[in-house]
């Protein structure tokens, strides 16, 4: 795939010019450029006459047998490649750098690659995102992945910090030009209930578990480890150590969570339209998002927890169930990283502005900057 959207894309050429599809320069992102992307996107989702439909177990393990055979590979590769950039952006990020975004120079042909990602996101219905897509991309994140036989086989099951940081590289990738449809469907990735497969879970408490409570929950758990506060709850999440070191959490994986969980919030807050009553009633969708995301909810109360053990996921007996007091003392971990991950980032942005008078930037500003006070309505 990469190669073919280096001919289509990243070769295509507008006012940016220069540059070669690997080389870092002449890699702005251009009219010509976005064109050929939407282009490809949608030569690509117009799968093979001769796959439509197909459900065969003989396409090297691809298959879910449910007629996605051509979607499932296509996705397989754009998640292989959102893994890729979000372990090159954490990785190379200092330990004492708070105002690191990861942003490292992207060649020509990187560019060319997120431009089709989302034109091809903006193709596929959600009938198809949600039981491929999202499943590849997150299963770091959840329990349910680790309960597939397939992925085990294939070793397909990432690590939480793996997930996170593909999903921060995703939305941190997000063009200007992205169209309120995709922003919707994306949305409904990010908040909708997670169970197998993408398929909706029903919690005996009103709170689900989402793609944005998982982040929290995992934010929070490096909060409880620099505490000292060691987990007995059956693992949910996989090793997010390195070279087998368990207990030391490196100071980038920790930011590189906290700033997926603020660019999550980031991403959302850009779906208002523009309109200032809309933007008022996205950020109360947030705030209501985030108090949902800290709150408790049956998954907690069972025993799954993210912790930082080097192992894979494990599933735990339905009977196995969390004191009050844990429960009480993770919730209040949660809110910390809200505050901190979220509030306070936000929040500088608001006064910094306030400060130098930029009335207009305040008046242009997405649903973000109305946040803290409708978080703390």
């Amino acid at each position: 795939l990469r190669s073919v959207v280096d001919v289509f894309v990243a070769y295509a050429r507008g006012s940016a010019g220069g540059g070669t599809a690997d080389d870092s320069r002449g890699n702005e992102v251009d009219d010509e450029m976005t064109g050929a992307a939407a282009r490809l996107a949608r030569a690509l989702c117009a799968k093979p006459a001769h796959m439509r439909g197909s459900n065969s177990n003989n396409d090297g393990g691809d298959s879910g047998g449910d007629g996605h055979t051509f979607e499932r590979r296509l996705c397989r590769q754009f998640v292989d490649f959102l893994i890729v950039e979000g372990e090159v952006n954490w990785k190379n990020r200092k330990p004492d750098d708070n105002n690191n975004v990861g942003a490292i120079p992207r060649s020509r042909s990187t560019a060319a690659m997120f431009l089709t990602l989302w034109a091809t996101i903006s193709q596929l219905p959600l009938e198809v995102l949600k039981p491929i897509f999202l499943p590849m991309l997150i299963c770091g994140l959840t329990y349910f992945a680790a309960e597939r036989e397939d992925l085990k086989e294939q070793k397909e099951i990432l690590t939480s910090i793996q997930s996170a940081a593909a999903v921060r590289a995703w939305l941190a990738s997000s063009p200007s030009s992205i169209d309120s449809s995709t922003k919707k469907k994306v949305s409904t990735l990010l908040l909708e209930s997670l169970g197998p497969c993408g398929a909706s879970h029903t919690s005996d408490c009103g709170c689900h578990p989402n793609v944005l409570g998982q982040i929290v929950r995992l934010a929070a758990s490096f909060l409880e480890k620099d505490n000292n506060i060691e987990s007995t709850s059956p693992k949910l999440v996989v090793e997010v150590g390195s070279d087998g070191e368990q207990g030391k959490i490196p100071k980038q994986m920790q930011m590189e969570v906290e700033e997926t969980l603020l660019q999550i919030v980031l991403f959302l807050a850009k779906c208002d339209n523009g309109y200032e009553i809309v933007k008022r009633k996205q950020a109360d969708m947030i705030s209501l998002e985030l108090v949902k995301a800290v709150s408790t909810n049956d998954l907690d109360r069972k025993g799954y927890d993210f912790s930082v053990s080097g192992q894979f996921a494990t599933k735990v007996d339905g009977n196995n169930h969390v004191d009050a007091a844990k429960l009480v003392h993770r919730l209040q971990s949660r809110s910390n990283i809200v505050i901190s991950a979220v509030v306070v980032p936000i929040s500088t942005t608001l006064i910094a502005a306030l400060r130098d008078g930029k009335d207009e930037t305040l008046k242009s500003e997405s649903a973000e900057l109305s946040l803290p006070s409708s978080l703390f309505h």
